[in-house]
Parts: structure tokens; C-alpha cells; sequence
């Protein structure tokens, strides 16, 4: 399956995001109940309490990226 990559998002985004979909459904329960999922867990992740699980990000139609790491020093430990 491929996958078009667009512009990253930031949480703030991903939440912007929710709370404009929730208004044009006609608010937080409507929107929930339409994707099948809980009223109190879409308040919960608009207000930033929560994070988006996969429902959510399916229905914005996001994905969440996996986080990656890259080294910036060198660790004391680090064999020479």
C-alpha cells in the first residue's frame, strides 16, 4: 500500500485539525458518534489531555510517524 506523505503535523495541528471536523459534523458528540468513538476521548484530545489512537488519526486521515532518534554527541560510555 503506499502512502502519500504530506506536510508533517504537530500535535497542535492534529488537534486544530479534530476540533474543526468536530464543528463541521456539528460538534465533539456528533463526530464521535459517527466514527465510533467515545465523546469524552475526542474532549480529551482536542484539550490535549489525550493523544489521537488510531481511529481518530483514520478519520482526520493522518497516520502517526514512528519516532526516530539520531545521536548529537558522543556518550561517555562510547568505546574508542
Amino acid at each position: 500500500m503506499l502512502r502519500r506523505r504530506g506536510p508533517q503535523l504537530s500535535a497542535t495541528d492534529v488537534r486544530a485539525r479534530l476540533r474543526d471536523e468536530c464543528c463541521r459534523r456539528g460538534g465533539q458528540r456528533a463526530w464521535a458518534r459517527v466514527h465510533d468513538v467515545a465523546d469524552t476521548y475526542v474532549s480529551g484530545v482536542i484539550s490535549g489531555r489525550l493523544e489521537p489512537g488510531p481511529k481518530i488519526l483514520r478519520a482526520l486521515g493522518l497516520a502517526r510517524d514512528p519516532a526516530t532518534y539520531s545521536e548529537i554527541w558522543e556518550p561517555p560510555y562510547a568505546e574508542k
